[in-house]
């Protein structure tokens, strides 16, 4: 109920149920005025609130247990949290993520980001073998590198792990402003959908009163969101997981490496022209890049998304 008043408006107040049923019966009616206490309404108020009380249904308005229903009705609001590998097209969620990749050159301000499960409608993120095997341990794999928005070596999870949102408005400027590579950050009503032209899953964020994201930040264990808890427990196991096959990589990589070193034959080398020289050695080099491959692919499986066994968390973690 909504009232229009100024300085010289008079509110009188009566229960419903102290409303008279006639105009006669108002005499000893105890109408409540907080300017003029003494004061009762004139015999026109009087009569439209006798009339209007009277011809209201008793339905039209809700019974107290009605009432009641109602209100824990609208409190119980849907828990819209999920993970990635849960995450379906033209639905919205509430996420905690982290951070990998920012671009906020343009409008809309991109972000990539993991919780370290899998989704088939994601992109494939592989992992390029030699080329990664700088050592990163100490920044988890470059996330918060100065150069690493810049840098097109895609810096993992690899495989279907990670998804594009899109950040419109007050979202883009949020994220421009406090969020950087790195950071965990809980958003709260993401739409997932397809782009128009096709092709994987994307989040988007558009205009909203408030920014509906929130950086994540230390604290003591206890306060800890168990969520968040839960996803840095995931990434710790990815990265150990990669560490060992990626070591496992290397130590068949070398072993193979000395399996195939050619013979030397000064003979035979001393016969052959220049130009087939270097046909055999970009021929040699080609074969070795794909048996390196093929390796890191299929035998070591290093870009498989399999479920993380679960393991006891511990008391106190580190949230990077």
């Amino acid at each position: 109920m909504q009232f229009l008043v100024n300085k010289a408006s008079e509110i009188y107040i009566l229960p419903n149920s102290q409303i008279p049923r006639s105009v006669t019966d108002c005499q000893n009616t105890r109408w409540k005025s907080y300017h003029r206490p003494d004061q009762k309404p004139s015999l026109d108020e009087i009569v439209f609130v006798v009339e209007s009380n009277l011809v209201l249904h008793e339905n039209a308005l809700p019974s107290t247990q009605q009432f009641q229903e109602k209100t824990n009705q609208s409190m119980n609001i849907k828990d819209k949290f999920g993970l990635l590998k849960d995450v379906e097209q033209s639905k919205y969620y509430d996420l905690i993520v982290q951070v990998i990749r920012k671009y906020d050159a343009a409008d809309p301000v991109t972000l990539y980001v993991t919780d370290f499960t899998a989704n088939s409608g994601f992109y494939d993120h592989v992992w390029g073998g030699a080329k990664h095997l700088g050592d990163r341990d100490s920044d988890e794999n470059g996330y918060k590198d100065g150069n690493s928005e810049k840098s097109k070596e895609w810096p993992g999870p690899y495989g279907k792990m990670s998804i594009q949102l899109n950040l419109f408005d007050d979202h883009g400027l949020y994220v421009r402003t406090f969020v950087n590579s790195g950071d965990w950050i809980l958003l709260k009503n993401v739409h997932i959908k397809t782009p128009k032209n096709g092709g994987c899953l994307e989040g988007y964020m558009h205009h909203d009163r408030t920014p509906n994201i929130d950086v994540l930040e230390q604290r003591d264990s206890n306060d800890i969101d168990p969520r968040w808890k839960e996803a840095v427990r995931r990434k710790s196991e990815y990265w150990e997981k990669f560490k060992k096959q990626k070591e496992a990589w290397l130590q068949e990589t070398a072993a193979a490496g000395e399996k195939r070193k050619p013979s030397e034959d000064p003979t035979k080398e001393g016969k052959l022209n220049s130009k087939k020289r270097r046909k055999e050695r970009r021929a040699a080099a080609l074969n070795n890049a794909e048996v390196i491959e093929t390796k890191s692919l299929e035998h070591l499986n290093l870009n498989t998304n399999s479920e993380l066994a679960d393991k006891n968390l511990p008391e106190v973690l580190t949230l990077g």
